[in-house]
């Protein structure tokens, strides 16, 4: 290791008239903190557009200063444990491009100093790791036109076993965890966001009138006296508010089962929205489609990727699997975008064997007026000598519902079966 960063050095002291314009760093623990601020400090005087640093080392923690105030650095990636004590400026004048991967921070302020100093930042994707030491997550970015935030680590997937719940005795014993995550954006020219988050207690953002496109997967939980609880109620819905000017739309399941239990109900109108696509709520179902549907007047594309029933095991048993009473509840009047704009619904997962899942289909097949394509994927299930039957039958059905749009197709796949004994 002594040779190779011997080496790195050389090189780059003896560049001469060739200029270095991109340099991409990973360490590990055979790279001590005095090598890395030497070589980074060579690094700097190279006038680089794209820095690219990935440190997995438990020895080093911090970066030397000498980094954040390059004027010609367009691309800046940091990767690892580190910790970014920011207490003086910070100057990226031309930066456009942040990704911060697993970084901690000495406290707020060091996040807002660093996004201060990006003037032209484009770009930001943030991924935090179970602690980094802020409370108040703050994105205020006139600039911004792509954000990427994965806050999912501190408590993790609500579904795994090893999902962290935090109960209210934990709350009332341990200080930590009696402060709340607070996350604030502040992007007016934003085009694509991606929000993963589990971890916030709070979620605040502005009205984003440029945004296109947009994926929203946000759900915390607690356990209660009475149970688990979802803990968004009072915001999520002003999350969809901010961005209703979407063209494209993802809402995960989580997010879905995060709306029903939201004590605000103020569904917004999605009046540029296209696209749509929707994870599966194993609480509840599909009790928000109506309601998503009502709020999209120029809807054209409605996407069901994991089904309407099940929540994805191959193996799935609408009977014994499910975790609510499964009922489609259309709503009394017909959606304005079924009577003139939806042209395409693909739902996969369909289990074939609840009959609720049948009304929806037929539903929309019967008031999707100007409908010109359906696609069913029935999903995976234990099948005996008869399943390839079973699949016809159901496929026949279909077929033969009334139709609103004279020219739709309805396209049926089947899986490839599996008998179990």
């Amino acid at each position: 290791m002594k040779n190779l960063f011997e080496i790195l050095n050389r090189i780059l002291h003896l560049r001469g008239n060739l200029r270095t314009t991109k340099f991409r760093f990973v360490s590990s623990d055979h790279f001590g903190p005095k090598k890395l601020f030497d070589l980074m400090d060579v690094v700097a005087r190279c006038d680089l557009e794209v820095l690219d640093i990935e440190l997995t080392s438990d020895s080093i923690r911090d970066l030397p200063w000498c980094l954040f105030g390059s004027d010609n650095l367009v691309v800046l990636k940091l990767s690892g444990e580190l910790e970014l004590d920011l207490s003086d400026d910070v100057s990226f004048p031309n930066l456009k491009i942040l990704w911060l991967k697993s970084v901690k921070y000495f406290n707020d302020t060091s996040v807002e100093k660093l996004l201060s100093g990006c003037p032209v930042l484009e770009e930001l994707d943030v991924n935090r790791p179970r602690e980094d030491n802020v409370w108040n997550y703050v994105i205020s970015v006139p600039s911004l036109k792509r954000l990427t935030l994965d806050f999912s680590s501190l408590q993790g997937d609500p579904d795994d076993d090893d999902y962290l719940y935090l109960s209210e005795s934990e709350s009332d014993s341990d200080q930590d965890v009696k402060r709340e995550h607070h996350l604030f954006v502040d992007a007016p020219k934003l085009e694509y966001l991606k929000l993963v988050d589990h971890m916030s207690d709070d979620i605040s953002i502005t009205k984003m009138p440029c945004l296109s496109q947009a994926h929203i997967c946000v759900e915390k939980y607690y356990y209660m006296d009475e149970g688990v609880k979802p803990y968004y109620e009072s915001d999520a819905f002003g999350i969809l508010r901010a961005i209703s000017n979407v063209k494209c739309l993802c809402l995960t399941g989580y997010t879905l089962r995060t709306l029903v239990n939201s004590e605000n109900t103020g569904m917004p109108i999605f009046r540029n929205l296209v696209n749509l696509e929707l994870g599966f709520d194993s609480w509840n179902g599909p009790e928000m489609l109506p309601t998503l549907l009502r709020a999209s007047p120029k809807l054209e594309t409605l996407y069901l990727p994991e089904g309407i029933t099940c929540p994805g095991e191959r193996y799935y048993n609408v009977n014994e699997d499910i975790f609510f009473e499964y009922q489609w509840k259309p709503p009394k009047e017909v959606p304005e975008c079924l009577l003139s704009s939806l042209k395409t619904v693909e739902i996969w997962k369909l289990c074939g064997e609840e009959e609720e899942e049948l009304k929806l289909v037929k539903y929309f097949l019967k008031n999707a007026m100007v409908l010109e394509k359906m696609t069913i994927v029935f999903h995976y299930f234990p099948c005996h000598d008869n399943g390839m039957d079973c699949f016809s039958v159901k496929e026949d059905v279909l077929k033969k519902y009334p139709r609103g749009s004279p020219s739709s197709k309805l396209r049926v796949y089947t899986p490839v079966l599996v008998t179990k004994e």
